[in-house]
C-alpha cells in the first residue's frame, strides 16, 4: 500500500495540484501586506547630476486581498478533497486486488492438490488395467477425472495471473523483478547452435 502511494501517477498528480493551490494561498497571504521598497537612485536632469532616494508603494496601499485569500483557501480545500478521493480510491483498489490475489492463491493450492490426487488415481488405474484388475471404463473414468482436474488447475492459474496483473496495475509497479535474461536473444542463440 505504501509503495502505491509513492508510485501511482494519479496520486502524485493530485498531490502536485494540492501543492500548487498551497503556493497560491501563500502568495495571496503575502500580498495582503504592502510591498514597500526603498532605494537610492541617480538621475541626470538638465545637466545636473542628482542622487535621489526612491520609495515604491502599491496602490491601494492597504488592500488586504481578502477575496484572493478566500479564493485560494477554497481552491486548496477542493484540491485536498480531490487528493483524498483519489487516495481512497487507489487504496480501495489495492486492497480489493490483494484480497483477490490471496483468494486465488488459496484456490490454486487446492486445485494443485486435487490435480495431484487425480493424477495418482489415474496412474493407479493404469497399473490396474495393465495387470488386468480394471476394465477400460475404469481407466477412462480416472483419465477423464485427471484431465478435468488439470483443466481446472489451468483455469485457476490463469485467474492467478490475472490477480497478480490486477495487483501490479493497482500499485503501478511489477511485483516480481524483471528477468535479466534476454529471452529473444537466448532463443535465437539456441536455434543457431542446433545442428
Amino acid at each position: 500500500r505504501d509503495l502505491a502511494l509513492i508510485n501511482r501517477v494519479d496520486i502524485r498528480r493530485a498531490l502536485a495540484e494540492y501543492e500548487v493551490t498551497e503556493q497560491d494561498l501563500r502568495a495571496a497571504l503575502a500580498k495582503q501586506y504592502p510591498d514597500i521598497g526603498f532605494g537610492p537612485g541617480y538621475t541626470f536632469d538638465q545637466d545636473d547630476h542628482k542622487i535621489t532616494l526612491t520609495l515604491d508603494l502599491p496602490l491601494p496601499l492597504f488592500h488586504s486581498g481578502a477575496a484572493a485569500i478566500s479564493s485560494a483557501v477554497a481552491a486548496r480545500r477542493v484540491a485536498a478533497a480531490k487528493f483524498n478521493a483519489v487516495q481512497s480510491k487507489a487504496l480501495a483498489e489495492i486492497d480489493s486486488n490483494f484480497v483477490r490475489h490471496q483468494t486465488v492463491q488459496t484456490a490454486l493450492a487446492a486445485a494443485n492438490h486435487a490435480e495431484g490426487e487425480a493424477q495418482r488415481m489415474f496412474e493407479v488405474a493404469q497399473q490396474r488395467a495393465q495387470a488386468g484388475a480394471a476394465n477400460h471404463g475404469d481407466l477412462l473414468t480416472a483419465e477423464l477425472d485427471f484431465v478435468t482436474r488439470r483443466r481446472l488447475t489451468l483455469e485457476v492459474r490463469r485467474a492467478a495471473i490475472d490477480a497478480i496483473t490486477g495487483l501490479e496495475n493497482s500499485i503501478e509497479q511489477p511485483i516480481f523483478p524483471t528477468s535479466s535474461l534476454d529471452s529473444v536473444g537466448s532463443a535465437a542463440g539456441q536455434l543457431s547452435e542446433s545442428p
